[in-house]
């Protein structure tokens, strides 16, 4: 057993080193924890708060991170770092009838991540434009120009060498906006007013809104917003970590800090948006707003009329530009991780093709940089990551907890990656994958639906062609399961129940690296089992029991 430990370890640092790998669990930790806190728990959550019912919105918001945000959160890092393979890679293996499935979530991305980089560069932009005695936005009278070049760069440059070194920039762009987080907060509560903006936004809870189907729909999408399960990036952030590591641990820690970031955040939002309404002398909601508009409207405001000003606005948009930057890396790297899986020659010029990838996101975001640009920015926002996403997030427990099996799944965490499962959590896990989460998946996905609002910008409803366009925006991600269905019936040799099945391939990356290296030196020595002989594991899977070395052993 000492020699078939050893040929793992080796293996395993052999693939380790052709794909890259996390330099420790504290760099994979953080850019987890810094790519679910982002834009949404600083502009959006605080809003759809006060807007449901204050603290009452709590309870759908829990209920919803208990029934899917966290189960997914959890599946996608186990899915990732068992396979150690992006999305678009993963999900043919497990079964080719879901040959489209990954690449619609890598879609998902990128429309994001267009989107993503017109935000970083407002931020960036106030951020010197906060360089000032007077901050210019305090008179009127101003020409702005917003230049989305330079997120792009900082984008390529931190990503040029994949998670090694995208994993060492975010020990300052996670934990930076806590830190920020927390002085403003100190001197919002020291503004006047800032007690009416609290009060407006928690401390007055409003439990009857909670009969009302809007409210448990504004909590779902924004778990899946802020958690980004279905995006492709929780499973390319696992797919990079050590094969042993707890990713259970990590996925409750994480989930419970993303939604506490949320509610800590509107404290800091409404403290200073209070202040702003008590000296414009108008109510807290009617300066309360959502999304860009809270961001580079309300907030700048409220900042132009604080003493020494300029350091807040520094404060809040360096703030903005680390949230939004450890984001904006995951999505690019899941992009560019699905071009390296699919086409392992790209591994060896991972510069140019991640240079090549921003470049490319830079140029298909200008539309939004010119006059006009700001509703097709918000088209995007508003479709590009919405009910394809909860779609997706349908498809993906179907096709891991139904097709491949819910109890293999369960083993390949358990005995195949060794993180223990106390049995409470063990029964959690089971009920919410195999019938709570699939069950209320589908049933957000039919109320988004059914009560769909139109796109709209302020008071500005969206023209019935343009509604189209986001539609069809809507549905480039998701399209990609059924044209990723015909084409594996197509091209496949398997047909019928066949492309049901799960490939030999779906295994540990070190298990794939020693079948390789065996059929290249010839046929395989039979495996000892002792001098009685012995019964080799018998799962579905047959992929797991070639992996999982450990469970062998006891039998």
């Amino acid at each position: 057993m000492e020699n078939s430990e050893k040929k793992e370890v080796t293996t395993e640092t052999e693939e380790d080193e052709e794909r890259g790998t996390w330099g420790n669990q504290c760099e994979f930790f953080l850019s987890c924890l810094g790519y679910a806190v982002g834009f949404g728990n600083v502009w959006r959550f605080p809003y759809l708060c006060y807007k449901n019912g204050g603290a009452a919105f709590l309870i759908p918001y829990v209920i919803m991170l208990l029934c899917a945000g966290l189960p997914l959160f959890f599946m996608e890092l186990a899915l990732g770092q068992y396979v150690s393979l992006g999305p678009n890679i993963i999900f043919p293996k497990l079964a080719p009838i879901f040959y489209g499935l990954g690449w619609g979530m890598v879609v998902v991305s990128v429309l994001v991540s267009i989107y993503y980089n017109i935000i970083l560069a407002w931020a960036l932009f106030y951020t010197f434009a906060s360089f000032t005695s007077t901050l210019p936005w305090a008179s009127c009278g101003n020409a702005f120009n917003s230049p989305a070049s330079g997120a792009g760069v900082v984008s390529g440059r931190v990503l040029a060498k994949g998670v090694k070194s995208s994993g060492k920039v975010v020990y300052f762009t996670a934990l930076f906006p806590y830190v920020v987080l927390v002085i403003l907060l100190v001197r919002g509560l020291t503004l006047e007013g800032a007690n009416l903006g609290i009060e407006f936004y928690f401390l007055q809870p409003n439990v009857s809104r909670l009969a009302e189907v809007e409210v448990w729909s504004d909590a779902a999408t924004q778990i899946f917003y802020s958690l980004g399960s279905s995006f492709g990036g929780l499973i390319t952030l696992a797919s990079y970590n050590k094969f042993r590591n707890n990713c259970m641990r990590d996925a409750i820690v994480i989930a419970v800090a993303n939604c506490a970031t949320s509610v800590f955040a509107g404290f800091v939002i409404f403290s200073i948006l209070g202040f702003l309404a008590t000296e414009l002398g108008v109510q807290v909601k009617d300066v309360a707003s959502s999304g860009s508009a809270l961001a580079f409207i309300a907030y700048p405001a409220a900042v132009a009329r604080m003493p020494v000003s300029p350091l807040w606005s520094i404060l809040f948009f360096v703030m903005l530009v680390t949230l939004g930057l450890d984001s904006q890396f995951t999505m690019v790297e899941t992009v560019t991780t699905a071009l390296f899986d699919q086409f392992e020659s790209l591994r060896s010029k991972k510069p140019l093709v991640v240079g090549g990838t921003c470049f490319l996101l830079f140029l298909m975001g200008l539309t939004m940089c010119l006059e006009g640009g700001v509703y097709m920015f918000e088209l995007f926002f508003f479709f590009s990551s919405g009910i394809s996403v909860i779609m997706l997030a349908f498809f993906e427990v179907v096709a891991i907890q139904y097709v491949y099996g819910v109890k293999n799944f369960m083993r390949n965490i358990h005995e195949g990656m060794g993180i223990h499962i106390p049995l409470p959590l063990y029964a959690y896990w089971m009920s919410t994958w195999f019938i709570i989460t699939p069950l209320s998946l589908l049933i957000i996905c039919v109320f988004s639906l059914v009560f769909f609002v139109p796109a709209y910008w302020g008071e500005y409803v969206f023209p019935g062609g343009i509604q189209a366009l986001g539609w069809l925006m809507c549905f480039s991600s998701v399209i990609f399961v059924p044209l990723g269905a015909i084409y594996a019936f197509l091209t496949k040799d398997k047909r019928d129940l066949g492309l049901f099945e799960t490939s030999e391939d779906f295994c540990p990356a070190h298990v794939r690296k020693s079948r390789a290296a065996s059929k290249s030196t010839g046929p395989p020595q039979a495996k000892e089992l002792g001098d009685s002989g012995g019964v080799l594991p018998v799962y579905q899977n047959k992929a797991f029991a070639d992996g999982d070395e450990d469970a062998a052993e006891k039998y």
